[in-house]
């Protein structure tokens, strides 16, 4: 599964990607990458 958060304030980009992975790795959601990006 590709995830893909966009944001743009960095520290809640980082935040949302660790809530992310976290989340995923509890329901053995298999991850093949989470993208982060804002709108530039």
């Amino acid at each position: 599964m590709k995830v893909y958060i966009l944001e743009d304030e960095i520290v809640q980009q980082f935040r949302l990607e660790s809530l992310v992975k976290n989340y995923m790795q509890q329901k053995k959601y298999p991850v093949e990458e989470i993208v982060t990006c804002d709108r530039s």
